[in-house]
């Protein structure tokens, strides 16, 4: 078989025929490949960016309107205050057991009556906590202040109701005002026990606040959980339905 013949024959390497080589690929070709992929990456990158975006705007959008209604509803209000006024006694309780262990440790007594010396500090503290609680409670108490205004009671009364005519006369006011005197000494007892406590055992700075928390701030947080707890009545009636006015108001005023 000569050259020419095998020259024609089938798959020959013929170099007009083309063969099976693929062309190679320019730089421009590479370039737009690479710059392709590239794009893609972007895109794809940019795409997760929007929706990462997206879902924070959501979540701080969804954050807000949930702060903005814990913050209308008036039970968050009540469970707030309701919390603080637990710590300011569990501090209290605290302060006043320390009190009456150190106290009674004076005198070599850990306790009496087989209870011991820092449950008498907490008694007598719940004691003067009562007594100085006692004139404010018509704050308080709705119905209290009612009863307040039918008796015709003058919480400020600058009498001392000496004479037993002044006294029969205003006989509630009179009563009233001996509250406001009890409040005032048991202060002045607390006040003098927690400063002894605080610089005789050395209690410091840290002592100090918390004598001040356990003298002023029971009585004020319970105001406000108080006041709270009435404004929320108010709301909750206000959603409810009634038969009549009557059955209204006295749900509204129910604490």
């Amino acid at each position: 078989m000569t050259d020419a013949s095998r020259g024609r024959s089938p798959g020959g390497s013929n170099p007009q025929g083309g063969g099976n080589k693929k062309p190679k690929k320019g730089w421009a070709a590479i370039v737009s490949n690479l710059m392709g992929i590239a794009f893609k990456w972007l895109t794809d990158l940019l795409f997760l960016i929007q929706k990462f975006l997206k879902h924070c705007i959501n979540a701080f959008i969804t954050m807000v309107m949930l702060i903005t209604k814990l913050v209308v509803n008036a039970d968050s209000h009540v469970l707030a205050w309701v919390a603080v006024f637990g710590v300011v006694m569990m501090i209290t309780t605290i302060q006043w057991f320390r009190v009456g262990t150190w106290f009674l440790g004076i005198f070599g007594v850990a306790q009496a009556f087989g209870i011991p010396a820092g449950m008498l500090g907490v008694a007598f503290g719940t004691c003067m906590n009562l007594f100085q609680a006692t004139p404010m409670l018509y704050k308080i108490d709705r119905n209290l202040s009612q009863a307040y205004v039918s008796a015709n009671i003058d919480v400020d009364a600058e009498d001392d109701f000496k004479t037993p005519k002044s006294r029969l006369s205003n006989w509630l006011s009179a009563a009233y005002k001996g509250t406001k005197q009890g409040r005032k000494i048991s202060h002045i007892i607390e006040i003098v026990i927690l400063v002894a406590h605080t610089f005789l055992t050395f209690a410091g700075l840290q002592g100090f606040l918390l004598g001040v928390i356990a003298l002023v701030l029971p009585e004020k947080t319970l105001e406000r959980v108080a006041d709270v707890s009435a404004l929320m009545a108010l709301h909750n009636a206000k959603n409810k339905t009634y038969e009549s006015d009557e059955e209204f108001q006295k749900d509204k005023f129910r604490f």
